[in-house]
């Protein structure tokens, strides 16, 4: 478990209002430890986290408080879908997804 895992599993709700976030793995482990999640509507966050965590404008800090207030109103059934969710990133599918993408780059006239 990686620290931020460590905090974010004791935590009622993670928000990650970033301008800029390459891929987002603080999402991820949110979700993994089933933990309910609010993210920024910029970068990678919306598309790792899902279309259906709760989302703000990163300017907005009433937008902020509704996503919030919406995570924290999540069932558990939801919950456990971005938990189920996030199994799909591993470090194993990214290194797969990594090596497919040179072999077609190798392969191609």
């Amino acid at each position: 478990m990686t620290p931020s895992s460590r905090v974010s599993s004791r935590a009622a709700c993670v928000v990650l209002p970033s301008h800029l976030e390459g891929f987002g793995i603080v999402a991820l482990e949110a979700q993994r430890a089933r933990v309910p999640l609010a993210v920024s509507d910029t970068g990678a966050l919306r598309e790792v986290a899902g279309a259906d965590v709760p989302h703000f404008a990163p300017d907005d800090p009433a937008a902020c408080a509704r996503a919030i207030r919406a995570a924290l109103d999540s069932d558990a059934g939801v919950i456990e879908q971005h938990a189920r969710d996030a199994a799909r990133f591993t470090w194993d599918a990214s290194a797969r997804q990594w090596f497919d993408g040179l072999c077609a780059a190798v392969n191609r006239p």
